[in-house]
């Protein structure tokens, strides 16, 4: 389902603008200020990822990663 949702909103997006996705960039300065910088990024389909292949991909490649996936929902009265 994941993957489903993340392709259906991510795909056609990267794929109208050649490949691009706006992403944004937090540049760090010294004085603990910093900037966020909107940045086009390339992708491709291959890259679309769900959080728990990203980790998974992650820990293959030596990092040290745990993660814990909680459901928030707003309650409605």
């Amino acid at each position: 389902m994941w993957y489903s949702t993340l392709s259906y909103l991510a795909v056609p997006k990267f794929r109208r603008y050649g490949g691009l996705l706006l992403t944004h960039n937090e540049v760090a300065v010294d004085n603990g200020d910093g900037a966020i910088l909107p940045t086009w990024t390339a992708v491709g389909s291959d890259n679309v990822k769900t959080p728990r292949e990203l980790f998974e991909s992650m820990r293959k490649s030596g990092w040290s990663v745990e993660v814990i996936f909680m459901t928030t929902f707003q309650p409605t009265f």
